[in-house]
């Protein structure tokens, strides 16, 4: 972090030469590298700290694939910000892109939704035996799709 903040105050200092909307933009990136170095560091010492002692192991490690999830959405979210400067842009681009991954994902999509269904509602977890009509078989993970 501070190498990063140092970096940021070299490009200040040595930037002079540059026009402004350029030396706007090189600190935005610089700032945005910073921001997502940050998150990653926090939510590396939450995964270590809090979940890493989560006394189930089962709870443990879906808790843990969750907020790497959550993680990973919010990295991209800063990383859009930073690279549109114009937001009404940015959302109408995500909102067209939205709706066409939504017309083609659409089975992968309701996996994910019946994933967060499994892990909230944990109606089997791993080791347990099921059957489902004439099928039967043991549950050796519970995974996205």
């Amino acid at each position: 972090a501070l190498l990063l903040f140092g970096i940021q105050v070299l490009i200040n200092w040595r930037l002079e030469w540059l026009d402004a909307p350029l030396r706007v933009r090189v600190l935005n990136y610089v700032r945005g590298a910073l921001l997502i170095f940050v998150m990653l560091t926090v939510a590396n010492v939450i995964e270590v700290f809090l979940i890493g002692r989560i006394p189930n192991r089962v709870s443990r490690f879906n808790l843990q694939r969750i907020f790497r999830l959550v993680v990973v959405v919010a990295i991209v979210f800063v990383a859009i910000s930073v690279l549109f400067v114009n937001w009404y842009a940015a959302v109408v681009s995500l909102g067209l892109i939205s709706l066409i991954l939504g017309f083609a994902l659409q089975m992968p999509i309701s996996s994910f939704i019946a994933w967060v269904y499994i892990l909230a509602r944990a109606p089997y977890r791993v080791g347990d035996r099921i059957r489902i009509g004439d099928a039967h078989g043991d549950v050796i993970d519970v995974s996205y799709l």
